[in-house]
C-alpha cells in the first residue's frame, strides 16, 4: 500500500508540474527541473494552502457552490460578499485543505483583481486527488477535469521499488 501512495504522490506532483508549465506558457522541462524562479514559485504555491485558482465555470446558488476547473467548491455567505450568480467567468482563488476523501475543505475564497479569464494567459492552479489514471492515453482525472501529462513523460524518472 505504501508503494502505491508513493507512486500516486509522485504522479500528482508530475501532473501538477505539467499543468503549471502548460498554463504558464513560458516554462519548459529544464526550467521545472532546475532551480529557476518558476520552479521556486511553483514549489511555494504547491506548499501553500491554495486549492484552486481559475475561472468560475458554473454556479449552483441553491447549493451555495461554484465549479472551478471541474471541481465543485462550496462557498459560505461569509466567504463571498457578492452573489454567486455574478461570478461566472471571474477568477477565484480558493484556500483550504483536502480531506481524507480528497474533497475541498474551504477556509477562504478571494476574487482576483483581474476578473476575466483569458485562455493561455491567465495562470491556473489545481491541487487535488487523482481520481483515475489512463496510462494508455497519459491522462489523469481530478474531479471532472481531465489532464494530459503526455508532454511531461520525458521528464519523469523511472523508479524501481523492491
Amino acid at each position: 500500500m505504501k508503494k502505491e501512495v508513493s507512486v500516486t504522490a509522485r504522479m500528482c506532483v508530475a501532473i501538477a508540474a505539467a499543468v503549471f508549465a502548460f498554463t504558464c506558457g513560458e516554462a519548459n522541462a529544464a526550467e521545472l527541473a532546475g532551480t529557476s524562479r518558476l520552479a521556486a514559485e511553483f514549489q511555494a504555491t504547491a506548499e501553500s494552502d491554495l486549492l484552486v485558482l481559475g475561472p468560475v465555470d458554473l454556479v449552483e446558488p441553491s447549493k451555495s457552490r461554484v465549479q472551478i476547473l471541474g471541481q465543485w467548491v462550496t462557498i459560505s455567505d461569509r466567504q463571498m460578499t457578492q452573489p454567486l450568480e455574478g461570478l461566472v467567468g471571474h477568477v477565484l482563488a480558493v484556500y483550504g485543505s483536502l480531506n481524507a476523501e480528497g474533497a475541498f475543505e474551504v477556509s477562504s475564497v478571494h476574487e482576483q483583481t483581474s476578473t476575466d479569464y483569458v485562455a493561455g494567459a491567465t495562470r491556473l492552479y489545481l491541487k487535488g486527488s487523482v481520481a483515475a489514471l489512463d496510462n494508455l492515453h497519459a491522462t489523469a482525472r481530478i474531479g471532472s477535469l481531465s489532464v494530459s501529462y503526455s508532454n511531461a513523460l520525458h521528464t519523469l524518472a523511472r523508479t524501481t521499488y523492491q
